[in-house]
């Protein structure tokens, strides 16, 4: 598993470090963006619009996959009990690899 690969889904084992969500964030568009915003705030990610507006689908999918995985029977690796959010999580693949490379 490369590096980038790796920050996409940490184990949520602190809660300074991996930001909670729930299903009721995903009851719609706004309810997404209203998270995205927690999250950037939790993260202190200083974002300008139109970047959130860049960054949006990514986070979006990627938090959608974790409520998924979180929700299904598959075993957990690394023996957390579930996955969450982190600071990676509006990255795209590119940056990502960029940023586990460097």
């Amino acid at each position: 598993m490369t590096l980038s690969l790796f920050f996409l889904y940490l184990p949520i084992d602190d809660p300074a470090t991996c930001f909670a969500h729930d299903e009721k964030d995903f009851e719609s568009n706004e309810t997404v963006w209203a998270l995205y915003e927690r999250w950037c705030s939790f993260h202190s990610a200083e974002h300008d619009h139109d970047d959130m507006v860049r960054w949006f689908g990514c986070f979006k999918d990627r938090a959608r996959r974790i409520i998924e995985f979180n929700k299904s029977s598959k075993p957990y690796k690394w023996g957390v009990g579930a996955w969450g959010l982190n600071i990676f999580d509006d990255m795209t693949p590119e940056e990502l690899f960029e940023f586990g490379n460097n």
